[in-house]
């Protein structure tokens, strides 16, 4: 830890997580904001990019993949954390990204068949 309280983390590790829930930046950010962990878009990439964080938004991070924070810190040695694998991506993905995708299969099931009844002579 650097003498401003700053953390180096291990990207690869980080990428690996968030890429494990099929996550964009973007959805992670949304994930860690619904779920009141405060992490921006830019502290994400700022941490994928190998830069330094606050010690306080490793600690948020680490909260939300429910990991210690030492598991997430860059080590000097070369070697990498070992992170179990999630088994079921499912029990990870919030319930609003799972409706989200829902009423997207809906709407899009609906069109296919507004579609189609246009095609059926009455």
């Amino acid at each position: 830890m650097s003498k401003d309280g700053r953390v180096r983390l291990d990207t690869a590790v980080l990428k690996s997580l968030r890429q494990q829930r099929g996550y964009s930046q973007e959805i992670l950010a949304q994930a860690c904001r619904k779920q009141g962990i405060c992490l921006s878009i830019a502290t994400i990439k700022r941490a994928e990019s190998g830069r330094e964080l606050l010690y306080r938004s490793v600690r948020e991070l680490a909260k939300f993949y429910q990991l210690e924070v030492s598991q997430l810190i860059y080590r000097t040695d070369g070697e990498h954390t070992e992170i179990p694998r999630d088994r079921d991506h499912a029990m990870h993905t919030p319930d609003w990204q799972m409706a989200s995708r829902a009423d997207g299969a809906v709407a899009n099931l609906r069109a296919h068949n507004a579609d189609e009844a246009e095609l059926i002579p009455m």
